[in-house]
C-alpha cells in the first residue's frame, strides 16, 4: 500500500513545474488527482501521463482568479473519486521583481492570482 492511497487532491498549477511533479507524485503514491492549470494541451498530457503510469487524473482547465473554479474542482472531485482529502494550491505567476516600496495594492492581478486562489479553493473544499 502506497502513502497516499485512497486519498483524492486537487493541484492547482499542475501544467508545469512544481504543480506538474507534485500531481505526478501523488498519484505515484496512490492519490487520485483532479488538476487545473491554464494551459489545456500541458493538462492533457500530465492527465496521460499519469494514467499510462496506472494512476487515476482527471483534468479541468481554468484560471485560479475564478472563484467559479474552485467550486467546479471540488465538485468534480467529489463525483469523480467519491470526496476530497487535499488541496496543493501552488497555482501562480511570475514576472517583474518588486523592488522597495512596492506592495500587493499596486499588483492586484497578482493579490487575486495568490491570495484570492488558495482562498477560493480552501472554502470549496470546506462546504
Amino acid at each position: 500500500m502506497t502513502a497516499l492511497s485512497s486519498k483524492v487532491a486537487i493541484v492547482t498549477g499542475a501544467s508545469s513545474g512544481i504543480g506538474y511533479a507534485t500531481a505526478k507524485m501523488f498519484a505515484r503514491e496512490g492519490a487520485k488527482v483532479v488538476v487545473t492549470a491554464r494551459r489545456e494541451a500541458e493538462l492533457d498530457a500530465l492527465v496521460a501521463e499519469i494514467t499510462a503510469s496506472g494512476g487515476h487524473a482527471v483534468a479541468l482547465v481554468g484560471d485560479v482568479k475564478d472563484e467559479t473554479l474552485a467550486k467546479a474542482l471540488v465538485e468534480l472531485a467529489v463525483h469523480q473519486f467519491g470526496g476530497l482529502d487535499m488541496a496543493f494550491n501552488n497555482a501562480g505567476a511570475g514576472g517583474r521583481v518588486w523592488s522597495e516600496g512596492d506592495s500587493c495594492e499596486c499588483h492586484p492581478a497578482w493579490r487575486h492570482r495568490h491570495a484570492g486562489g488558495p482562498q477560493y479553493t480552501g472554502g470549496a473544499s470546506l462546504r
